[in-house]
């Protein structure tokens, strides 16, 4: 069963219709939209392709052709259609955080055969991800999660499943995770890919990880929202990862006291902006770490190299630095790096913001402290300079920008 075949292009967008509008029939002109929509080309006879779909897979009209039953008309020549499957997604849509259910309960709602991590429901347009109870490498915390999937490299099992997680956001494809402890599968909630996916090979297996975002209030609605109307500006982030490594003092311009930190117009989408940085931070960060993992490992300390990996994969914010990693000094010996990556759309003119934690980390080890600096990060001529924290502190003013308001002692 593939989305490349007309049926289910046609209840694909029905589906999506179904969940936005929350309306139980769809208009012709609706659906024609969607399909269009999701076959990214117009097809000059999509009126009667689509309409002649519609009608030889419902029962109730002359043309049905004893093919699947997918939809059904609120009347004949009424031109309003539902997917057969809606009373399922009301079901779905009304599933309550930690539902149990048993596997053929959980197969009969979504219209699914579960027999894997990740589980394609074609007849309700959804994905069905299933994480075990005693799986440490994908653990929930503040509603997030970097759900985990491990494959072998020489394994036959098809990869469709992965395609369609990793593509998710794009297509308007709906999450929902269950835990599954024994027998019984319990219901954790809706979420969405919040970034970019991304795997680590070693000698026998391929592992795949998903950073998803649980949904649980309005706030992470409008978000999910917010993402899907910047796919593009993601999209354009995802392809350019490559960065160019400059030998020189970087030119940030001097301080004027009526700089105004915020040049941005009023309309600006703070929002979208936001998401699209700290997107472009995160891939950057992720660029710098295999750049610093591969130097480390090409000296042969794979010791290092396993002290690094365990550092990025559980830093915290208030680490005050993004990467550990080494350099080996003329005497053979290692000595620790501390990197934080900054990156910015604009020139190596543009300042560069620094947080006061961050701050007091590369005063306490300014010989040590590095900032790998990168700028016009959404441009095909990405390019990074390393300011070392002595040369922070000499050579750069810092600026107090913004301040938080906190009671005083009575």
């Amino acid at each position: 069963m593939k989305y490349d075949k007309m049926p289910y292009v046609t209840l694909q967008a029905l589906n999506v219709l179904h969940r936005k509008s929350k309306n139980e029939y769809i208009s012709l002109n609706e659906i024609y939209k969607e399909v269009e929509k999701i076959r990214q080309k117009t097809n000059p006879n999509k009126g009667s392709s689509i309409r002649r779909t519609l009608e030889e897979h419902c029962k109730e009209c002359k043309s049905y052709t004893n093919k699947a039953d997918l939809f059904s008309s609120k009347k004949i020549g009424s031109g309003l259609w539902k997917s057969n499957f809606f009373d399922n997604i009301k079901k779905i849509e009304s599933l309550k955080i930690d539902q149990f259910f048993s596997l053929n309960e959980l197969e009969k709602i979504f219209k699914i055969d579960i027999n894997q991590e990740i589980n394609i429901s074609y007849y309700t347009y959804t994905l069905v991800l299933i994480m075990q109870n005693n799986d440490n490498t994908s653990k929930i915390e503040n509603e997030r999660l970097l759900y985990t999937i491990e494959k072998k490299i020489d394994s036959s099992n098809s990869e469709n499943n992965i395609v369609y997680l990793t593509n998710s956001l794009k297509n308007d494809l709906p999450i929902y995770l269950f835990l599954k402890d024994k027998n019984t599968y319990i219901y954790k909630g809706e979420c969405f890919l919040e970034g970019a996916p991304f795997t680590v090979t070693t000698n026998s297996k391929i592992i795949y990880k998903f950073p998803l975002n649980i949904i649980n209030n309005k706030a992470q609605y409008i978000y999910l929202e917010t993402l899907k109307n910047i796919q593009d500006d993601i999209n354009i982030i995802n392809d350019k990862k490559d960065i160019t490594f400059i030998d020189k003092p970087i030119k940030i311009k001097k301080y004027n006291k009526n700089y105004n930190g915020n040049n941005s117009s009023a309309n600006k989408d703070y929002i979208s902006s936001e998401i699209v940085n700290t997107m472009q931070g995160n891939i950057n960060e992720e660029i710098i770490f295999n750049y610093e993992l591969n130097k480390v490992a090409n000296l042969g300390a794979t010791d290092k190299v396993k002290i690094m990996k365990n550092f990025f994969n559980n830093r915290k914010d208030s680490d005050g630095f993004d990467i550990l990693s080494f350099d080996l000094d003329k005497n053979g010996k290692f000595h620790k790096k501390y990197i934080e990556v900054k990156s910015t759309k604009g020139n190596e003119n543009t300042p560069i913001d620094i947080t006061s934690n961050e701050l007091e980390f590369a005063k306490s080890h300014k010989n040590n402290y590095y900032i790998y600096r990168i700028y016009n990060s959404n441009s095909n001529e990405k390019k990074c300079k390393i300011i070392n924290g002595n040369t922070l502190f000499k050579s750069f003013k810092l600026v107090p920008t913004s301040y938080k308001i906190f009671s005083k002692d009575n």
